[in-house]
């Protein structure tokens, strides 16, 4: 299907786009050793890792929240990586099974919890 080749090509340009224009506004807060560009993630990610901890921190105050970032309708979140999320893109049936998990943890947990007495049915 051409349609959705094209469409992805045009999505990868973009985010090329935006890729080179982050790099350029970020920059200034010191030297960049490496730059992460999960394409087929749905968040959109980029992770820039910068040489000073200094820098990373400026970068991550200065450029979080900004809201229409270069007229192109996108809010940047910036925050220091955990190093262990993975940004990837996920399936749908594995988004289904971890959401049903965390659904019966969830349950699970409900159940071990003590009732407070005055929520408790009463038998009069």
């Amino acid at each position: 299907d051409r349609g959705g080749k094209d469409a992805e090509e045009n999505e990868d340009r973009a985010l090329a786009v935006v890729e080179r224009d982050l790099v350029e506004a970020v920059e200034p807060f010191g030297t960049i050793e490496k730059v992460t560009v999960f394409s087929k993630s749905e968040e959109q990610v980029i992770i820039i890792k910068f040489k000073e901890v200094e820098a990373a921190d400026e970068c991550v105050r200065s450029m979080d929240g900004r809201k229409n970032w270069r007229n192109l309708g996108l809010t940047i979140s910036a925050h220091f990586w955990d190093g262990v999320t993975d940004y990837t893109n996920v399936t749908d049936e594995q988004k289904q099974e971890e959401e049903e998990k965390r659904h019966e943890d969830f349950g699970n947990w409900i159940d071990q919890q003590e009732v407070p007495e005055e929520f408790r049915p009463r038998d009069e």
